[in-house]
């Protein structure tokens, strides 16, 4: 018996599952690899806390009070007209803020510098501490590997 067994019209068919599931791959690895920046403190490229912070926090660790702001660190997929686009980071939370102010930083009023932000944050000069820039700088390269397999994994799915 001969059978046809030309999957490219399911590969088609399918082609938004697959970015769907190369996206999600990339939007994990990439919260872990946030959650590792904050673990190893900006691997050294953020300057050290202030002495009253570390007195009031109890802790020398920036990006690191309760852990809720952590527990905001996600991924999300978002589909436009051309495909999908991965977002990572704080969305719709008050956290999204603090983490703003942590990531560019506030001049001496508490006024966050970049970003576009007009609102204060308890009057006081916090250096910025990249996270988000950091992290999304040093793995591009690492990223667009990673897409690259999982594409040819989803992919070879669909190939004889």
């Amino acid at each position: 018996m001969i059978r046809d067994l030309n999957n490219i019209p399911a590969l088609i068919h399918n082609v938004d599952s697959i970015l769907q599931a190369t996206a999600e791959v990339v939007g994990e690895y990439l919260e872990g690899k946030i959650l590792d920046m904050i673990n190893s403190q900006g691997n050294g490229q953020w300057p050290p806390l202030a002495m009253s912070t570390k007195r009031k926090k109890g802790s020398s660790q920036a990006w690191v009070d309760t852990g809720e702001l952590r527990a905001q660190i996600v991924h999300r997929i978002l589909h436009d007209g051309l495909g999908k686009t991965l977002q990572v980071g704080i969305f719709e939370s008050e956290y999204g803020f603090i983490a703003a102010c942590l990531e560019f930083g506030t001049n001496d009023t508490g006024a966050v510098t970049a970003g576009g932000m007009k609102n204060q944050w308890k009057k006081q000069h916090i250096p910025e501490r990249p996270l988000f820039r950091l992290t999304f700088d040093l793995e591009a390269e690492n990223v667009e590997q990673l897409i690259a397999r999982e594409l040819d994994r989803q992919i070879d799915k669909y190939l004889l």
